[in-house]
Formats: C-alpha cells, structure tokens, sequence
C-alpha cells in the first residue's frame, strides 16, 4: 500500500483545468507504481534492485534480520529508483537532458532528482534540496510556468519535506506539493 499525502494545495485562478488534470493524472500514476514498488519491495523482488537493493536483501531478508535505519534508506532509494522506471515506461518517457524526460505520448514533461531551473518547464531551482519527482504544468492563465512536487517516502519520514532546505511550501510556482508514502507493512514482509 502507499498512500499520497498533500502538503500544499493551492490552486487559484490562474492555473488552468489541464494543469489541475495534468496534476491528478500524474499524482495518480505516481501513487500506483509506489504501490507496485512498495509490493515488490515487500516481496523480496530485488532482481532489477541494484545495489541498493542487494544490501536491503542481506540486511533485512537473511536469517538474521536488523530492520534499523539503514534498512529505510536502501529499501527507500529501491522503491525510488523502481517509481522511476514504471513512470519512464508508463509514460514512454524518452531523456532530453540528464534526469528529464518527455512522454513519447504527448507533451508532458518530468524530472527526477532534478534541482536546476529549465526555461519553459521547471521554473524553480533547488540548492539545498532535492525533490524526487517534478512535473511540468506549462504556463497558467497569467502566463506564468507552473511545476508540482512529488516526494518519495517512508511512513516514519511524513512530514520531512517541510524541514528540507529551499522551503518548497513557499515557492510561489510550485501550487502542489505531496509526499508519497509506503508503510513499514508492505515492505517488511516476504510475499
């Protein structure tokens, strides 16, 4: 299970219908393939893990397991990195620049892990954080670019974004922020 969680919902008038659309639908995908993620995490399905996934397999899924931070941290960077991939193929992303890419199936655009500004697409920079994923929602009625925010985390993490450096709540071009949460139960667990 994975829930999403809003930490800023300000929609005005001058953000359009299909930017508020372009938000849902993409809030919407995020929340399934966190999902997706969250089950094969707690499945032991570490095959297209990485090395995060392998040290989450050896310290929490052997004989002797220690469920301690370190544990969080590799199995969240796992889940992130799986989002990712469902997201690239679900929306037939195609990379335009490092950690950019552009749905093959129309014109939306989103980042991972991606600070800086891009003209026409992310009008915020980031200089001492990073959000997971932004999404572009091109320019509102006031001709204004807009992005939204996705976080990925834990349950015991909800709320860590209000304390990240950059103070994204305030960002007057970013109207949505929401974090992503998986819980201890999907992912602790041998499916």
């Amino acid at each position: 299970m994975a829930i999403l969680v809003d930490f800023k919902n300000a929609w005005h008038d001058k953000h359009t219908d299909a930017q508020k659309d372009r938000c849902a639908e993409f809030a919407n995908a995020v929340l399934s393939c966190a999902k997706m993620a969250a089950v094969h995490m707690g499945g032991a399905d570490f095959s297209s893990s990485g090395a995060h996934g392998l040290k989450a397999e050896s310290r929490f899924f052997s004989d002797s397991p220690k469920a301690h931070r370190f544990y969080r941290a590799s199995a969240g960077s796992t889940i992130e990195r799986a989002v990712y991939q469902y997201l690239i193929a679900g929306f037939n992303g195609v990379e335009v620049q490092k950690n950019v890419y552009k749905s093959a199936l129309s014109d939306l655009v989103f980042a991972f892990e991606f600070t800086g500004s891009l003209d026409g697409y992310f009008p915020c920079s980031f200089k001492n954080s990073r959000p997971d994923i932004r999404v572009s929602l091109g320019k509102g009625s006031d001709g204004v670019v807009y992005e939204v925010l996705f976080d990925l985390t834990s349950e015991k993490q909800q709320g860590h974004i209000l304390g990240k450096g950059d103070n994204w709540v305030a960002k007057a071009n970013i109207p949505y922020i929401a974090e992503v949460l998986w819980t201890d139960h999907d992912i602790m667990h041998k499916g």
